[in-house]
């Protein structure tokens, strides 16, 4: 069958993403089943890279489609997948076994149960995602204006595996919702594009667009402050900074959206050195006396701190910054920090019972998934921190223990890996940091006069 598009600007668009794709490659892929993994000492991760057939991958199906029995896939690239895809299924099985380690080549016979083949000569792209790559978005939407209503699935579009078309459709899927779930909170939208019509406000940052009721009625009826306990745990936070970045109090943070500066108190009270800054004027106005010096009334896209003056950065602003603006304000949080953030704002693909109890979408202007906030952080200079896939369970099992006898706020232990950045010199703050800790925290922050 055939799609016509109408119309020029259509058509050409297609045109250029067809054309950007179509690298003709070959992929050979095994996949074998055993009776149960035998095999998790030699795999740190999801996958390991082998030097048999010239070089190729092999998944632990099994870590992400866990089972009762054990998946192993081979995955042969270029040539070497062209000379062998007219070898009979039976002798490439047998190949794959033969290219395990030689310890556990007896033992894979044995638990042995299932295989199959997949061929793909000439119909997978040997340049996948592109290269230059674009971001996710541009990927799946050939032309988000001229067709803005059209989005496409592939393994191309990924890494040109069987994995990469079930990724490309999540991310498809999380586009999509959070473009339906955005749309039944237009309200904050609306309200931003009357306030930029305002231009900038005379003292140098970017007004909020929040109503003043966001917290007077925070949660069921609740202000902000008598609520706050429900969603705040100063060691919840604390345990995640030691589990992913490796630091323990004293060190700097600062608290992005810091509303009335109730956090820096707990934060305190467990020896962390915190400021926050906040742009909303009616809830910034509540912030106690004693505060008022560490709890800025400020713009995230133009910090009032010295380059590098903070360890960490702990965020809940984000999502509620115009999303014209959102590139500057994570460049501005980047310059700020030493070590690394924890994003903790709303996403698109946040679990449906916290969505619809807490009303979570109030007031969001920039509602992406963990994905899309991913790529906009890497793009400046921002890492994913997690790669150890037992840090992330530690993580997970933090986050669950808190949230225990109430809704999941994250839906899985994978969404939590996009939570947390680091910056690539990181490890060697992190050294410093700990070395001189005998020394204490170190409040002497020069701010920037009207920020930069």
């Amino acid at each position: 069958s055939q799609i016509e598009f109408e119309g020029r600007g259509a058509r050409t668009a297609i045109q250029k993403h067809q054309a950007r794709y179509d690298n003709p490659a070959h992929y050979l892929r095994v996949t074998i089943q055993f009776k149960k993994p035998f095999w998790s000492e030699h795999f740190q991760g999801h996958y390991v890279m082998t030097d048999a057939f010239g070089g190729c991958c092999v998944y632990d199906e099994t870590a992400r489609h866990p089972s009762k029995h054990g998946v192993l896939g081979w995955l042969i690239p270029a040539t070497h997948a062209l000379a062998l895809s007219n070898l009979p299924d039976d002798h490439l099985v047998a190949m794959a076994l033969d290219s395990l380690p030689q310890d556990l080549i007896a033992t894979a016979k044995k638990q042995f149960m299932d295989a199959r083949v997949q061929r793909w000569v000439g119909t997978i792209s040997g340049l996948p995602g592109s290269h230059p790559a674009p971001e996710l978005r541009e990927r799946h939407q050939p032309d988000g204006k001229v067709l803005p209503n059209l989005y496409l699935v592939g393994d191309y579009l990924f890494d040109s595996t069987v994995n990469g078309a079930y990724d490309s459709a999540n991310f498809v899927v999380d586009m999509m919702m959070g473009k339906l779930r955005g749309a039944a909170y237009s309200g904050a939208r609306k309200k931003a594009d009357l306030e930029k019509q305002k231009g900038v406000v005379e003292e140098g940052f970017v007004e909020s667009t929040l109503t003043d009721d966001y917290h007077d009625e925070y949660a069921v009826g609740l202000s902000y402050e008598e609520s706050f306990r429900e969603y705040f745990d100063e060691q919840y936070n604390a345990d995640l900074y030691e589990c992913i970045f490796g630091i323990k109090p004293p060190y700097t943070l600062l608290d992005v959206g810091s509303a009335s500066g109730l956090t820096l108190k707990c934060f305190a009270d467990i020896g962390i050195d915190a400021w926050g800054i906040e742009n909303s004027r009616h809830v910034h106005a509540q912030t106690p006396k004693e505060w008022l010096h560490r709890n800025l009334l400020g713009d995230v896209t133009n910090l009032p701190f010295e380059d590098q003056s903070f360890d960490v950065i702990y965020d809940t602003c984000l999502c509620y910054v115009p999303e014209e603006l959102i590139d500057k304000a994570i460049q501005e949080l980047y310059r700020v920090t030493r070590i690394g953030i924890f994003f903790g704002g709303i996403t698109a693909d946040m679990t449906r019972e916290v969505i619809e109890y807490h009303d979570v979408f109030d007031g969001v202007l920039t509602l992406e998934s963990t994905w899309q906030w991913s790529e906009r952080f890497q793009r400046h200079g921002w890492r994913p921190a997690v790669h150890d896939q037992k840090i992330l369970k530690k993580a997970w099992k933090i986050e669950c223990d808190a949230n225990e006898g109430d809704f999941p706020w994250y839906p899985d232990m994978e969404t939590m890996r996009y939570c947390f950045y680091a910056k690539p010199d990181a490890a060697k703050w992190v050294e410093k940091l700990m070395a001189g800790r005998q020394k204490g925290p170190t409040s002497k922050l020069r701010l920037v006069a009207g920020g930069r």
